[in-house]
């Protein structure tokens, strides 16, 4: 309930500066239409029909403001006319045959239009002189444009009801208060994890410079791996190489004292023969002692 309540008084809200808005701009726009300069020309204009001109109403040549309707009288003994002041810049020059035509808008009300004749004469229309209206006809009328837009709102406004409805709908919805406490609790997952990210990144300078510590020191180890003279100690082991080869051949070589040994079955043969009858001699030798040492007594 306290959520939902939030949720209306946030949506009064918003109303309201809303419409502060839309008035404060109605009021800004009422107030560029008055003019507050002592040198400014004045014309009147009689009209018959003055629906959507106010006071402050603005006056255009060409799509560009050149001033406003400073005031607003009604004529009962001229057929009913209505008389407009209007005060104008203090530069402008009104050819003779300018007209008045007057052009409805939907939101901004009625705009005055000062229709500047196609041929000028070199005459043109004094200060508080009556600017004759136009025989054309203007623009659409504000009732027919009420009569475009009316429908088109009433459209519009059907839909908002019903998107109202869908969102009322959605807000006492029981489901809603869980999905909004899950949404709160990823909030703050998401603050705690920014949290962690920025306390890394504060850590990361100095993680950077062990990272250089530690390649300095490789570097370091190179430069005393290059000062183990490696070069000579390979050379060492490639003599040692070469000699341990040469030795091998000279075994596998049958002119020689070894070679002969091991390459040459006779010679094994009898020294293996020769060993054997030695070690049968040394075998009788023990057997028969008095067969080999004969001793005599005095």
């Amino acid at each position: 309930m306290p959520q939902k309540r939030l949720i209306r008084q946030t949506v009064k809200i918003g109303f309201f500066t809303l419409l502060a808005i839309v008035i404060l701009y109605l009021g800004i726009t009422y107030l560029k239409g008055l003019s507050l300069s002592a040198r400014s020309k004045t014309y009147y204009v009689a009209m018959n029909d003055v629906t959507g001109i106010n006071v402050a109403t603005r006056v255009f040549v060409n799509g560009y403001k050149v001033g406003s309707v400073r005031e607003m009288k009604y004529d009962y003994r001229n057929n009913g006319e209505t008389i407009l002041t209007l005060t104008l810049d203090p530069d402008i020059k009104l050819p003779q045959g300018t007209q008045v035509q007057v052009a409805q808008t939907l939101f901004s009300g009625a705009l005055v239009n000062l229709v500047l004749p196609e041929v000028e004469t070199g005459a043109y229309i004094n200060a508080r002189d009556t600017i004759p209206m136009s025989t054309r006809r203007s623009a659409k009328s504000l009732e027919q444009l009420q009569n475009e837009f009316v429908p088109r709102l009433s459209t519009t406004l059907s839909r908002m009801d019903s998107v109202l409805l869908q969102a009322n709908a959605i807000l006492s919805n029981p489901n809603i208060e869980p999905t909004l406490s899950d949404v709160r609790q990823s909030a703050q997952h998401i603050n705690a994890s920014s949290a962690q990210l920025q306390q890394s990144l504060r850590s990361l300078p100095s993680i950077m410079g062990r990272i250089d510590d530690t390649s300095v020191d490789v570097a370091n180890f190179a430069s005393r791996l290059d000062s183990l003279q490696l070069q000579e100690t390979i050379a060492n082991l490639e003599s040692t190489s070469r000699e341990l080869k040469s030795f091998t051949q000279r075994l596998n070589q049958s002119n020689g004292t070894v070679g002969r040994l091991l390459n040459e079955d006779g010679l094994y043969n009898r020294i293996d023969s020769v060993t054997s009858s030695l070690d049968a001699l040394i075998q009788d030798i023990k057997a028969n002692p008095k067969k080999y040492v004969k001793l005599s007594l005095f």
